[in-house]
């Protein structure tokens, strides 16, 4: 321990060198500058045999391990010529170490040690604390660019004990052993004083350890933790047993200190609180409460509709929140209008149950928007004495925040049967517009505050024909579109389409002045004719949700763009799960003799790597994955110079029979009679006899 302490006369030097203070001062020294040259000199050994090491790496980071273990060693033994006492009287002052050196820059031995004392805290301490400083201001740029695994190697001594979120605790641990060394510097010959300011300091960087929890392991922040209460209970203890003097006005002030110190915290305490119950910045219009596992595409497609046709902030949790303890807050003091969007659970979910009730209760502006999944509870459900079993509320209590079972009943059943602002969503609408149609129905409903705008379908030129089943052939087979292909009759599929399309469609329409196509949004002659005319696509983007392989115009969609070799686009979605064995022993059951070939062209399709589209996350992510999809669409393309359809394409159309999915798995399907088809090429027999249903 004394060694470590660079108290190296434990080792009888002055027997073999001069005793007097200056050269024993300088021997104290000396074993840091030993230590550097050691480790160097090993390092370059060590590259003879080992050509790939990089000496000044390793270098750095074995001294910088060092350092930062003898730090408090090096810096009381910087600040030892500083350290004095005085003596009796008026007699002067000594240095405590030292006490034949009198505290007089007028004494040689003194000026030589206050020299060397600098230099060394010039050479050692100041360096390495400055590229401490420099590092943990430079690591988060470091570690987002190329080169930063060699920044690592040299500053790991830094970085590697805490976890990623907390690199900057090495800093502070440095600042807490800076402060400890300091105290008995600038505070002399008040050792009373001296143990208030050390057990100031511990108590405060304990709490500092305690709120972030550095370390990696969840050991040895309770180790920290502890180390610290045992070093505030040694100084206390010291302080009862040792005769020290104590200065009673620097205690009354520190005092004092300490006093206004907590009456200022309380008073910030109270007016962060009040500041919290007035703020009304950042204020939310419209507030999405939706069920994430079962509408977070569709929440966020409507939040972009809001936006797009009020121009007025709506809040959705993906991006506006950080701390779901604001959340509650945030409806009750920051929102204008709670839109519920109703799916099948969102009523059995606590938050929305919280979010509704609060609403209730505090102005009552509440939006139901009815999706076709969702089924009223029975009445049975909406009683105190069961309300309990049908949220799941098995993660949080409801009654924490101040919401009673009582009051989540009469919210409930306000919403259900005494709301007026209620719009159902039409199941006769197909696609995007499905959702749209509600949008306007709400923003259009005589608040004066709201402005309609223009919907995202309108936008695009191209896919301006396309608003209902009645389009036209003409527009269907336009040459050289972009094909979005999803699962039909899923609100979910078409939502993500559009926030998809939200996020690129300016730049789209520069790479692809022909425009898209979103088969979902076609009737179904309209979208069957188009899916047999893949072969005119610039590029065909199939986007992959929830069952989409047990959907037939998707199977449609992949067999016919790998036939003709159009270029695809797979995105895939949460809820996508990739194919495996039993999904392809699925479809050789559906389709008997046929699922040969159709099982080698799904496992061709899904060899292209596909692009995440993670729905539930925030805008940024959203924008940067949408931006992967665009950069996949490539600038020319190769489709049929014909653009329209043969004699046989137009049997194969008539042939075609998109049935929905109930259909699909429940009726038998009728096959074609293979001698009616015998004059097909290969490719078009396949498209009528394979994915045929």
């Amino acid at each position: 321990m004394t060694v470590m302490s660079l108290e190296l006369e434990v080792l009888q030097l002055s027997c073999m060198f001069n005793a007097d203070p200056v050269s024993t001062y300088l021997r104290a020294i000396f074993p840091v500058f030993l230590a550097a040259a050691v480790i160097l000199v090993a390092l370059r050994i060590k590259k003879r045999k080992h050509r790939e090491i990089n000496v000044f790496l390793q270098f750095c980071n074995a001294m910088g391990s060092i350092l930062n273990i003898l730090l408090i060693s090096i810096l009381l033994m910087t600040f030892r010529p500083f350290l004095c006492y005085k003596h009796p009287g008026t007699a002067g002052a000594s240095l405590r170490n030292y006490p034949s050196v009198v505290c007089d820059l007028a004494h040689g031995d003194f000026l030589a040690m206050v020299v060397a004392g600098i230099l060394t805290f010039v050479l050692i301490p100041l360096p390495f604390l400055a590229l401490a400083v420099y590092s943990t201001c430079k690591y988060p740029q470091k570690m987002s660019q190329y080169g930063g695994e060699n920044f690592l190697k040299a500053t790991g001594f830094l970085f590697f004990r805490f976890t990623p979120s907390r690199y900057y605790y090495g800093l502070v641990s440095m600042t807490r052993s800076l402060l400890v060394c300091l105290v008995p510097v600038v505070i002399i010959d008040d050792g009373g004083f001296q143990v208030l300011c050390l057990t100031a300091i511990l108590i405060l960087f304990s709490q500092v350890q305690m709120y972030l929890h550095p370390w990696r392991s969840h050991k040895t922040n309770m180790m920290d933790g502890a180390q610290s209460v045992i070093l505030v209970l040694l100084l206390v203890g010291s302080g009862l047993t040792t005769q020290l003097d104590l200065d009673k006005r620097a205690v009354a002030t520190l005092g004092v200190v300490g006093f206004a110190l907590m009456l200022f915290l309380v008073l910030l305490t109270m007016m962060n609180t009040v500041h919290r119950i007035l703020q009304v910045h950042p204020f939310y219009p419209y507030f999405i409460c939706h069920h994430k596992a079962d509408a977070a595409a569709q929440a966020r497609y409507l939040q972009l509709l809001f936006v797009q046709r009020t121009r007025q902030t709506c809040f959705i949790d993906s991006d506006h929140l950080t701390n779901l303890e604001e959340l509650f807050d945030v409806v009750r003091c920051r929102c204008g209008e709670l839109c519920v969007y109703l799916t099948a659970d969102t009523l059995r979910r606590p938050w929305c149950a919280g979010e509704i009730t609060i609403a209730w209760q505090v102005h009552g502006k509440v939006t139901s928007i009815f999706h076709p999944s969702f089924t009223q509870p029975e009445d049975d459900s909406l009683e105190v004495r069961s309300i309990h079993n049908y949220i799941a509320s098995a993660d949080f209590k409801l009654v924490e925040y101040g919401i009673t079972d009582e009051a989540v009943v009469n919210a409930y059943r306000w919403l259900l049967n005494g709301n007026k602002a209620n719009y159902y969503v039409d199941h006769d609408i197909i696609g995007r517009k499905r959702l749209e149609d509600v949008v306007d129905k709400v923003t259009s409903s005589g608040n004066s505050r709201r402005t309609r705008f223009g919907s995202l379908l309108n936008a695009t030129p191209y896919n301006a024909g396309f608003k209902s089943s009645t389009s036209s052939n003409a527009d269907v087979c336009r040459q050289g579109t972009v094909v979005f292909s999803s699962r039909r009759n899923d609100d979910e599929a078409s939502a993500t389409v559009g926030i998809l399309l939200g996020q690129i469609q300016a730049s789209l329409l520069e790479v692809v002045p022909a425009g898209y196509t979103v088969l979902s949004d076609l009737g179904n002659e309209a979208a069957d004719e188009a899916v047999a005319m893949l072969a005119s696509a610039h590029v065909v983007v199939v986007v992959l949700t929830n069952d989409s392989l047990k959907t037939t115009q998707q199977l449609q969609v992949i067999c016919n763009a790998m036939s003709e070799e159009v270029p695809c686009i797979p995105v895939s979605t949460p809820s996508f799960r990739f194919p495996n064995s039993q999904s392809f022993q699925d479809l050789k059951i559906r389709y008997k003799g046929e699922a040969s070939e159709l099982e080698a062209r799904v496992q061709l399709f899904f060899k292209i790597i596909s692009v995440p589209f993670t729905t539930y996350a925030s805008q940024q992510v959203l924008s940067v994955q949408a931006t992967s999809v665009l950069a996949r669409i490539p600038k020319t393309s190769k489709y049929n110079s014909a653009g329209r359809h043969t004699a046989s394409q137009e049997k194969a159309i008539a042939l075609v029979k998109v049935q929905t999915i109930d259909e699909f798995f429940h009726e038998p399907v009728p096959r074609p009679d293979p001698n009616q088809i015998y004059k097909f090429t290969e490719m078009q027999a396949l498209a009528c006899a394979e994915i045929v249903c």
